[in-house]
């Protein structure tokens, strides 16, 4: 039965009046043959204009750690020194930071000679609470051409300065340590920002090293350790070691020998004889002095015979002239 043509709506044409009228054989075959018109492609988005902030790097693996133990120092400095430490074993004092930055307004300077897997020397001074710490394997020396290595540890505690005994075996730096010197330091500056910039200069005053020295920070990115140099500046204290080597000259501890400050033994005022730059001669004294002409000849300057030294402190140095043929 074919079916009832569809009312035509308002404005319709006169074809859909009666019914959609079916195509012919002709106009049939003309669609079929005319080519179907593909739809234009879509246009692609135009990217984003870049930003002009720069892409933030995730942290990598090895920063992380960096980071964390920065964050962990600036919380607490003592934490790395407590980390190593099992307090029920070792008679080593506890990771507690005093609340004042020092007694009686000094600052407290030690080293301790350390028998651990090698000997070595450690390097403290008070600062915020605790105790800077630098382990110096030939120890310190009044020689300014000495520059001895000095590797850079975790901060102590300020009791640990007085503190001698023997660390048992298995435990971190299981060895016998003494209090090799102790006393005050000044630091010369601001030591934070010397410490933050890898220069700490200081006056010591112990009962074995004074005057005035300096740590220089040498590590490089990449280092596992951090090390520095400690060296003797030039002034009245400094000495050479051919003269006096401070290490093998007084090697025990000042707790069971103590000898007092070192500045009241041996002062050394203002008439000391200065210092001067390495290989420079010091530079004489000619106010006295009067010009004059030179000799017309120069006799050589010959011993004389004595029956007994003149005063004063003399050194004997044997010496035996070989003959030449």
């Amino acid at each position: 039965m074919p079916s009832a043509a569809r009312p035509a709506s308002k404005g319709s044409s006169k074809d859909s009046v009666v019914g959609r009228r079916a195509p012919s054989a002709t106009t049939a075959a003309k669609t079929a043959a005319k080519p179907v018109a593909k739809a234009a492609p879509k246009r692609a988005a135009r990217p984003a204009a870049k930003s002009s902030a720069k892409p933030v790097k995730p942290a990598s693996k090895r920063s992380a750690p960096a980071a964390a133990k920065s964050k962990s120092s600036a919380i607490d400095p003592l934490s790395r020194y407590g980390a190593k430490r099992q307090f029920d074993i070792t008679p080593e004092p506890p990771a507690e930071r005093m609340a004042s930055a020092a007694v009686s307004g000094q600052l407290l300077y030690v080293i301790q000679k350390h028998w651990a897997s090698r000997l070595h020397y450690d390097f403290r001074l008070e600062l915020d609470g605790v105790l800077l710490s630098w382990a110096v394997p030939r120890g310190p020396s009044f020689d300014p051409k000495e520059k001895r290595m000095a590797v850079h540890v975790e901060d102590h505690p300020v009791s640990y300065g007085s503190f001698e005994g023997t660390i048992p075996a298995k435990q971190y730096g299981a060895g016998t340590v003494i209090v090799w010197d102790r006393g005050t330091w000044t630091p010369v500056g601001d030591p934070r920002a010397g410490m933050a910039a890898g220069k700490l200069v200081f006056d010591l005053h112990g009962e074995k090293l004074a005057g005035r020295w300096e740590l220089v920070r040498i590590a490089k990115p990449g280092d596992k350790q951090d090390p520095w140099m400690l060296f003797k500046k030039r002034d009245a204290w400094a000495r050479p070691t051919t003269e006096y080597d401070v290490i093998a000259a007084l090697p025990d501890s000042v707790v069971a020998k103590p000898l007092g400050p070192v500045e009241e033994r041996e002062p050394r005022g203002l008439e000391s004889t200065p210092v001067g730059p390495a290989g420079a001669d010091v530079e004489a004294d000619l106010s006295l002095a009067r010009k004059a002409k030179l000799p017309a000849a120069l006799a050589p300057q010959l011993a004389t015979a004595a029956s007994s030294l003149p005063p004063g402190r003399w050194a004997l140095e044997p010496f035996c002239e070989r003959i030449r043929s």
